[in-house]
């Protein structure tokens, strides 16, 4: 098997970058009712049937086959391919297209394939089409986007009647789970047989779900109900994504009642949505990570006091009411709990540690200080690029540029469009002070050693800041290759504990996704944003008197 040449952290913040809001079109809407993640749901649900069921989409997805598009189009495309296994938001997998899943060593999985499943055209789902379908998503030499997804998958076999094997290159403690979200399985005898134009609207991949695409362009997607699948029927007989790019028009399309649900890309609008009669916005926590970056290696950043200067200059409770109104959270560390839960043992455990580090404290005297202390008392000049259609970022840089100048540090903004940000990203030329914003693939620590550490300060790598320490290199190697839970959270600390003291990174804000969803309908459980990621959402519509 080629081996897959992006690394994961970069294909999750490329999809995050290339796509404004991140995963806005992989999430519906998350609980039946309220503005708060687990609120209680005050709508009655029932059994009626649901003729239809439509969601706005901010873009018509580029392709429906995952290796081509495994952004916001993820949602449409579990519906129809689905995984192995599903992963929940707290790191757990549940057997799915997998009867019983085993690892009998760190370098070995073996999955036993149910065999009772058949695809949308009644042909039976066999080993060759899993097989198939793993070495598709994990094909860097095809260009697959999931190849950085899945690095360490080095060979794809049958073992047994039912049974197949994957072999890794390494240990990869996140390899199941990367195969659980990117591993859809896919008919192989149809997609080899349409190789070239697989995804597009004339060869549609197909699937074991509980629904077929019925209609594709650009202009949405309209999909209706598999009579014969082989799980739990969805309530929705059909399901249709239209294309609204414009908030405002999606809110008018949601008055007129021509769509049921819709993503509410500027969250400060959220109080526009409640004004529909009948409405609930839902707030989804998610993995997203949004910092200021030091080049550590250059002057004058290369001083820890002049970044603990900068970093005391942020106003990000003011800024992040401005950018996202109550909807996000103040990173205190450069990870979130949802990250650290699966090797801290607990959600408390892994917020406790994060409560410790404290976050950075706004305050002009500490600033002042630390300037002072530092190689460069007088204070400089820096010109700050800032993306022009990501407001915070224009924000964090207006408001450091006003509370900077009386330290006699000049800030220059510097707009530049999403795709230079990308490519200076992927070039390594992220400036003395950048600004980044990454959303983790899994609920798992592994992303934050993939910015830190000598081999990942090169291009294409991720290491904006080209900072490590010996501590650093001595934890990264558990980090990414260790099977014991215990020693992977000592090195997730290890790691996060130096960033804070040391501050190559500020961390910023984890803006929420928010979510509208029409009066008649709600979920009949709670959800997370992985179960709209694997597709399990669907079965979870219900009507509501």
């Amino acid at each position: 098997m080629k081996k897959p040449v992006l690394h994961r952290a970069m294909r999750a913040y490329t999809r995050t970058a290339t796509y404004a809001v991140s995963a806005t079109a992989l999430v519906l809407v998350v609980s039946a009712c309220g503005s708060a993640p687990g609120a209680t749901q005050t709508r009655t649900i029932t059994d009626d049937p649901i003729p239809a069921f439509t969601f706005a989409l901010a873009a018509a997805p580029i392709s429906l086959d995952i290796t081509k598009d495994f952004g916001p189009s993820m949602q449409v495309q579990t519906l129809f391919t689905e995984p192995l296994e599903r992963l929940s938001g707290e790191g757990e997998l549940r057997p799915h297209l997998a009867e019983a899943v085993s690892v009998p060593d760190p370098t070995t999985i073996d999955y036993v394939i149910r065999s009772d499943v058949r695809f949308s055209d009644g042909t039976l789902l066999t080993p060759e089409d899993v097989i198939w379908s793993l070495r598709h998503v994990s094909d860097s030499a095809a260009g697959a986007q999931t190849a950085g997804e899945l690095e360490s998958l080095e060979s794809i076999e049958q073992t047994g009647p039912m049974r197949v094997t994957v072999k890794l290159s390494h240990p990869d403690p996140v390899a199941r789970q990367s195969i659980a979200l990117f591993g859809l399985i896919q008919q192989a005898r149809f997609a080899e047989e349409h190789a070239a134009e697989l995804g597009t609207a004339q060869a549609v991949p197909v699937g074991t779900g509980p629904y077929r695409v019925q209609e594709y362009s650009s202009s949405g997607v309209q999909l209706v109900r598999n009579n014969d699948y082989w799980s739990e029927q969805p309530a929705p007989e059909t399901l249709k994504f239209d294309v609204i790019p414009d908030g405002n028009t999606a809110q008018l399309a949601m008055r007129s009642g021509d769509i049921q649900a819709a993503n509410v890309a500027d969250i400060k609008k959220q109080s526009q949505w409640k004004q529909i009669g009948g409405i609930d916005t839902i707030e989804v926590p998610l993995t997203k990570l949004t910092y200021l970056t030091f080049d550590t290696s250059t002057s004058p950043f290369d001083d820890v006091h002049v970044r603990k200067a900068v970093a005391h200059s942020i106003d990000r409770k003011g800024i992040a009411e401005a950018a996202f109104g109550n909807d996000s959270a103040i990173l205190k560390g450069l990870a979130t709990p949802e990250m650290l839960t699966g090797v801290a043992g607990s959600p408390g455990n892994a917020q406790s540690f994060l409560d410790g580090l404290g976050g950075i404290e706004f305050d002009s005297n500490l600033a002042a200080q630390e300037l002072a202390a530092s190689s460069h008392p007088q204070g400089f000049t820096v010109e700050v690029p800032y993306t022009d259609n990501v407001n915070w970022t224009e924000l964090t840089v207006l408001n450091l540029q006003q509370n900077l100048a009386p330290l006699g540090v000049t800030v220059v903004p510097k707009p530049i469009t999403q795709t230079q940000w990308i490519s200076d990203l992927y070039a390594h030329k992220v400036p003395g002070i950048g600004f980044l914003s990454i959303t983790a693939s899994t609920p798992d620590p592994k992303l934050i050693g993939s910015v830190v550490g000598k081999e990942n300060a090169v291009a294409p790598k991720f290491n904006a800041s080209n900072w490590s320490t010996d501590s650093v290199e001595q934890a990264l190697p558990v980090l990414n290759g260790s099977t014991s839970p215990l020693d992977r959270w000592t090195a997730a600390q290890t790691i996060l504990t130096g960033i804070h003291e040391q501050l190559p990174y500020v961390p910023l804000f984890n803006p929420n996704l928010v979510y509208a969803i029409a009066d008649g309908f709600a979920f009949d459980r709670d959800m997370s944003f992985y179960d709209f990621v694997n597709g399990s959402w669907v079965t979870a519509v219900k009507a509501t008197s």
